[in-house]
């Protein structure tokens, strides 16, 4: 789950946070390798929760996969994000793990992670989840729309007016 649709708000201590407003803002660099991006907003999130949660429940249909239908690469993303105003450099892993493991910032705790995810040519295996059943579901998920420049220019604006992005982004 991402920030909301409305307004951008958005854990500042979350990963994603961390590598967007550190990586990207402070440090000025993004890797130029990630997974792709099914993030849905809360607010939507929770709609879809509530809306199936409401409706008579369907024997064997227990399980619902609550993330966006419409997937987004990491290109992509990156291109998003410079779109609506970060400024950054794409950079190969371990060309941006070096500058983050050399840095003073919260990205240090998370190198065994980032060790692990750009250890393997494919990162972590993810696995693949079908939305299909729940977008019969809950017409909140049917509509969700992709992660889009416009969303992403809200979080970069939500974390900027908060004082969590300093560096990179006007």
């Amino acid at each position: 789950m991402s920030g909301d649709s409305k307004y951008g708000a958005w854990n500042t201590s979350e990963m994603i946070s961390l590598i967007i407003c550190i990586g990207g803002g402070e440090l000025g660099q993004m890797p130029s390798e990630g997974q792709d991006i099914r993030w849905i907003p809360v607010d939507i999130a929770a709609s879809a929760i509530v809306d199936i949660a409401l409706q008579d429940y369907i024997e064997n249909d227990d399980v619902h996969h609550i993330l966006n239908p419409h997937a987004i690469s990491w290109s992509i993303f990156l291109h998003y994000l410079q779109i609506a105003g970060l400024h950054f450099q794409i950079v190969n892993p371990n060309e941006w793990l070096e500058k983050v493991l050399n840095s003073q910032t919260a990205l240090v705790k998370l190198q065994s992670f980032f060790d692990t995810f750009f250890a393997s040519k494919s990162g972590f295996l993810v696995s693949e989840y079908e939305t299909v059943k729940t977008e019969i579901r809950s017409e909140y998920l049917h509509l969700c729309p992709p992660v889009n420049m416009k969303l992403i220019r809200k979080y970069l604006t939500f974390w900027y007016n908060t004082g969590f992005l300093t560096n990179g982004y006007q």
